[in-house]
């Protein structure tokens, strides 16, 4: 994990027992997102690598 990476998370960490439920729905709301899409990202790169693959 990089500094900024772990900046990140002490940050995070701090700031999140202080919020509200509904800023804590929306965050978790919004990692789920990324995550989502972060995953599908990989998935396309992997589907599109082996593709590449196949047609050489």
């Amino acid at each position: 994990m990089s500094e900024k990476d772990k900046r990140i998370m002490e940050t995070f960490g701090k700031v999140i027992p202080q919020l509200s439920e509904a800023k804590k729905e929306y965050m978790l709301g919004l990692g789920d997102g990324m995550a989502l899409a972060k995953t599908a990202q990989a998935e396309n790169h992997a589907r599109d690598t082996n593709i590449e693959r196949e047609s050489a």
